[in-house]
């Protein structure tokens, strides 16, 4: 069994890189999917619980579920001032399931993602096939310029 210590560096390793993926064993589900979840949440094991609401130090991520082998993009969009924020490819593996962390490379990784209304895009060869909203309420974080 890994210790615990073990477990944290993956996941550390896993925030350090560039979007912030990981991968899981096949979840218990028939369909494909994605939710929100809390990067604080992922672990190398399991499955994380979804949520639709963060706040100040919660770090948003998205687990997708059922599209094995596929290249897939994210795109991160500030459904408050209609902007598309990040957007970044994943390849995920056969049989597993991925988590990505959001707005790394827009300067909002670490929990640094400012109050407002956000949606997920999961696209697989350029057409959305899912889309989750969550909400961040973060008041420590200034608001950006529209």
């Amino acid at each position: 069994m890994r210790s615990h210590s073990t477990i944290l560096a993956a996941v550390g390793a896993i925030a350090l890189s560039w979007c912030g993926c990981a991968t899981y064993e096949p979840a218990p589900v028939a369909a494909r999917g994605i939710y929100l979840i809390r990067f604080e949440d992922m672990t190398l094991q399991g499955t994380p619980p979804a949520r639709d609401h963060f706040v100040a130090g919660e770090e948003p991520a998205v687990f997708i579920y059922g599209y094995d082998g596929e290249a897939a993009n994210i795109e991160l969009w500030d459904l408050t001032r209609a902007k598309l924020l990040d957007t970044s490819t994943i390849r995920i593996p056969e049989a597993k399931n991925s988590a990505c962390t959001l707005g790394a490379g827009a300067g909002m990784g670490g929990g640094k993602m400012p109050s407002g209304l956000y949606k997920v895009n999961l696209k697989v060869g350029g057409v959305i096939e899912q889309e989750a909203k969550f909400s961040v309420d973060n008041p420590s974080v200034p608001q950006p310029e529209k």
